[in-house]
């Protein structure tokens, strides 16, 4: 899954640049209903859920992230004015940590109790309502207009054009990397941490779910 993502985030990023950040917003938030209603429907049709269908239930959720954030941080850059836009960033993260890692929560604490179709039918009710309240966001793209930047002649052209520009720079580069490295490791345990409440703690849950809330505490 984050191989498939890797190699398509070029793509999406050139399409953000060529489109307005507005819909590829809107597009998330509807892949995200879409997403769910369709994988709840197929939750209460089999009563329960296989292998294949929780695989592409976490398949849908990575890409919706992938689809969100690119065209979220794109949008704030072009609508608020650049004095307002490190904060801006910088409380949108945070915000979207903490919600992340509570609704994960939520979902570990229900997940005993509560059908997961019946959860998946309240995310994609939260998309729905996402989707709404995005929409009637004012907005223009700017960046569509006559004077636009013309497109690089290839996605993978802008990517080795990057790369140049970093060799060129190698502190920056090693800066750059290093910036990466708390991401790394935190994706790292988001894939080992369930692996190890399952099969050395043999606990439910409910200990992901704390361990969740412990996290967006900190």
């Amino acid at each position: 899954t984050t191989l498939a993502l890797f190699v398509a985030a070029p793509y999406y990023g050139a399409w953000v640049d060529a489109h307005s950040r507005k819909s590829a917003l809107l597009l998330s938030e509807l892949w995200s209903a879409a997403s769910s209603v369709l994988l709840a429907g197929l939750g209460f049709a089999l009563d329960g859920f296989g292998t294949g269908p929780l695989v592409a239930a976490y398949f849908a959720g990575m890409l919706y992230y992938t689809l969100h954030y690119p065209a979220k941080f794109a949008l704030i850059q072009q609508t608020f004015d650049r004095s307002h836009y490190q904060s801006l960033i910088g409380l949108l993260e945070i915000q979207g940590q903490a919600a992340m890692m509570l609704a994960g929560a939520l979902a570990g604490l229900l997940l005993g109790r509560v059908p997961l179709s019946l959860i998946l039918a309240v995310n994609a009710a939260a998309g729905i309502a996402s989707y709404a309240l995005l929409r009637g966001l004012p907005y223009t793209a700017t960046h569509l207009g006559p004077a636009a930047a013309p497109a690089p002649a290839s996605v993978w052209h802008g990517v080795a054009e990057g790369g140049r520009w970093l060799l060129a720079r190698p502190r920056l580069a090693v800066f750059f990397t290093c910036t990466l490295l708390p991401f790394v490791v935190v994706m790292a345990a988001n894939y080992l941490f369930p692996v190890y409440v399952t099969q050395t703690l043999a606990a439910g849950p409910e200990w992901f779910a704390g361990g969740e809330i412990t996290f967006a505490a900190g």
